[in-house]
């Protein structure tokens, strides 16, 4: 990879379209074959495009690289833990704190459904089965989702990298860094409202379920909270930028108005569970 690489790193000239195409399947096919990391190799392309951006961007060369960055960067969910963690550590920006958030609320959910597991078909819950089995499929709903979501909020970010790298009197960065802030709200937007759903399953999860498992549901509602206020502040990032400032203080308003309903039942729930294990 780096001797494919590195000669056309050191060139001012730009790659012939096929020379670009090959070189990206390439590094994306030897990062499956040996598990390499997928960051490393975004950063090796974007580079390169980086430095040839200063000569003849084109279109198609522009679409090459949001393939690029689509595809390598995507599935991180896929990734390991230890991965994970690994790629949140690194010098890149994705993924970030978005991404952790949304991972954070599937783990939210994930307890809860855990829960509910062990609760469905005990004799001692079964006046309340089909209310656990239906709290269950929600929360793994949720749980789906808010993973989705890790990926989703990297491929935000490209947009929103590509505006800033265009030059500053280029007349359309602009609109362009509107519109790629403006986008970049919508996951962490979604992943709030996943989690003031998630507030109500680990609610009636507390009150139904096995209580065996009261302290999973209240780690449960910690995580949500956590995933909730950051991302928000996710959201505040970029809307402190919009110069639309109807429309950010629309976004604003509807992540105030959650975190303001929600957060404090998601803090009663973990504290319920804390007086109950400690009495």
């Amino acid at each position: 990879i780096l001797r494919n690489f590195t000669p056309a790193l050191g060139k001012d000239t730009w790659l012939h379209e096929g020379d670009l195409y090959v070189s990206m399947m390439f590094c994306e096919k030897f990062s499956v074959l040996f598990a390499m990391n997928r960051k490393f190799l975004y950063e090796i392309f974007s580079e390169l495009l980086t430095r040839n951006y200063r000569t003849k961007p084109t279109a198609l060369h522009v679409e090459y690289r949001k393939i690029f960055c689509q595809e390598v960067m995507k599935m991180l969910i896929h990734e390991s833990c230890e991965n994970f963690a690994s790629l949140l550590a690194e010098k890149s920006p994705v993924p970030g704190g978005g991404g952790a958030s949304a991972f954070v609320g599937a783990l939210s959910a994930a307890l809860c459904s855990m829960a509910g597991n062990f609760t469905v078909g005990k004799k001692k819950y079964a006046d309340v089965e089909q209310d656990i089995r239906a709290n269950l499929a929600k929360s793994d709903e949720l749980r789906r989702k808010l993973l989705s979501l890790v990926d989703d909020d990297a491929e935000a970010f490209t947009p929103l990298s590509e505006a800033y790298r265009l030059p500053k009197d280029d007349p359309e960065r602009p609109a362009k860094l509107e519109s790629a802030t403006l986008n970049a709200c919508t996951v962490p937007l979604e992943i709030i409202r996943c989690c003031a759903e998630i507030t109500g399953l680990l609610g009636e999860m507390l009150e139904k379920g096995s209580t065996m498992l009261i302290s999973d549901v209240g780690c449960g509602a910690v995580l949500c909270r956590a995933s909730m206020e950051s991302a928000a502040m996710n959201i505040y990032i970029n809307t402190s930028t919009l110069h639309d400032r109807e429309q950010a203080g629309n976004i604003e308003r509807e992540t105030d108005e959650l975190l303001t309903k929600y957060t404090p039942e998601l803090s009663e729930i973990a504290q319920k569970v804390i007086d109950i294990i400690r009495k």
